[in-house]
């Protein structure tokens, strides 16, 4: 087994085959993890980063078998792209011992001293999360894992509607029928963004959100660039009032799941419940799949979700007194008082 650093672009563009070649072999794969999303990151959303990479790859007779996409800013280790993705995680081939593979990798990764605090945002409960954390103690750091938010999911069912909150979800299918009596009403599905969809999207996720990332242009071309990436995993759902567009979701796709990722909604048609229409026509139209509601424990997921897992941060800090801040921070906001106060 062997390791090597990625610290360039260059290097990271010429990944891109074993990269998503790996992902076709781990446990969990998400349409984040895909390189074309880290790619579009890099090049639009932040490029600084391209500077910061710290990307370990670990071989077994010249083949990929592991790979953490990992970024260096001054002495902290963190994931690329965690200010887009709900998911952040290291991929490790399923056929290969987990334990031994990351114990081996992070010891590389830290050999050198340089690293001396770990980061590590946005991470679903799973095997790999808590072998970090355990080998992290190992290495004489000091690591903690604090909760981040609830993840929703529908699994898979042959008769999903035995879990749905049956009274929540016929008060959204009756205000869908009395929008109907009134106005034409069409729902669409695609995988192409339209012009006049992605202007929608833009406008009414600004007037919902005064601090909305469609302000910002670098997200603006970030999602523009990788809706063409990842062209054939993009999920476009309409509800057409009247010829008008009410309701949006921006989001994605692949052969086991749906994203749910940005629904956007016109204010005027609040009181109709458009949004909630749109997310229960994309339910049963994808009743095949997986739908995953990501990040986010809002009440009206729970209508119709079967599943529930977790998201977690993972803190790492050499010891010093760096480490004496963290745990102090740590141990404010695990206090009850605190975690009320935070909504958590």
């Amino acid at each position: 087994m062997e390791f090597r650093k990625v610290n360039t672009y260059k290097e990271f563009v010429s990944l891109k085959e074993e990269w998503n070649a790996l992902l076709d072999r781990i446990e969990d794969p998400q349409i984040f993890y895909k390189w074309e999303w880290t790619d579009c990151y890099l090049q639009y959303y932040d490029s600084s980063l391209q500077e910061c990479l710290n990307i370990i790859i670990g071989y077994e007779k010249g083949k990929t078998i592991a790979i953490f996409p990992f970024v260096l800013k001054d002495t902290s280790l963190g994931f690329i792209t965690e200010k887009t993705t709900d998911y952040n995680m290291i991929y490790i081939d399923r056929n290969y011992n987990k334990y031994n593979l990351i114990s081996k990798a992070l010891e590389y990764l830290l050999q050198d001293g340089i690293v001396k605090k770990a980061v590590l945002l946005n991470v679903p409960s799973a095997t790999e999360l808590f072998i970090m954390l355990d080998v992290l103690r190992n290495l004489h750091w000091n690591a903690y894992l604090e909760e981040n938010v609830a993840l929703p999911r529908l699994l898979r069912r042959e008769n999903k509607k035995t879990n749905y909150q049956h009274k929540q979800v016929g008060d959204i299918e009756r205000k869908k029928r009395r929008l109907a009596e009134g106005h034409k009403v069409e729902v669409l599905f695609s995988q192409k963004v339209e012009n006049k969809v992605w202007e929608f999207i833009k406008q009414h996720h600004q007037k919902k959100y005064s601090t909305s990332v469609f302000a910002r242009g670098n997200v603006v071309e970030f999602y523009e660039h990788l809706v063409q990436a990842l062209e054939n995993n993009v999920e476009i759902s309409e509800l057409i009032v009247d010829d008008q567009i009410a309701a949006v979701h921006f989001g994605f796709k692949d052969e086991r799941k749906i994203y749910y990722y940005i629904p956007v909604y016109d204010a005027s048609y609040a009181q109709n419940g458009v949004g909630m229409i749109l997310l229960n026509e994309m339910i049963n139209n994808y009743a095949g799949l997986e739908f995953d509601f990501l990040k986010g424990n809002e009440s009206y997921k729970y209508y119709w979700s079967n599943n529930v897992r977790m998201s977690f941060h993972l803190q790492g800090f050499k010891e010093g007194k760096e480490d004496l801040v963290a745990k102090l921070i740590l141990k404010l906001k695990n206090l009850k008082f605190m975690r009320k106060a935070l909504g958590r």
